[in-house]
């Protein structure tokens, strides 16, 4: 005989399946349903939007950022080398120093652009 004891049955057995699982967007920090339904009406909404533009201007403006710092970092470079190819006389050092924006020590005859 089968017993329906309370005791026998499961804590939530007559509950619907639920999906426990849910759905993180990071560019708007906003957690919602798994289901495909819910997604796309978030990522169709205009705070979602909103955010993805702001995302792409902010790593457009960082790249170009960076890229401006290596070009500037090669025209040091290529200046050095320069430099480096020609000699080192003390003028050229100061020419250098003045190039890349550090000022001459004393012993050479003071800041930048003094004779």
């Amino acid at each position: 005989m089968i017993s329906s004891s309370s005791s026998q049955r499961k804590k939530g057995c007559n509950e619907p399946w639920r999906n426990k699982e849910r759905h993180y967007c990071p560019l708007c920090n906003a957690w919602m349903g798994s289901d495909r339904q819910s997604i796309l009406l978030h990522e169709n909404g205009k705070k979602h939007r909103e955010a993805v533009e702001a995302d792409l201007k902010r790593r457009r403006d960082e790249k170009s950022k960076k890229e401006k710092q290596e070009r500037e970092l090669e025209a040091v470079f290529r200046k050095v080398n320069e430099v480096a190819a020609g000699g080192t006389g003390a003028g050229e050092m100061g020419a250098l120093a003045g190039a890349v924006g550090f000022a001459r020590p004393a012993y050479f005859g003071g800041g930048v652009g003094s004779s």
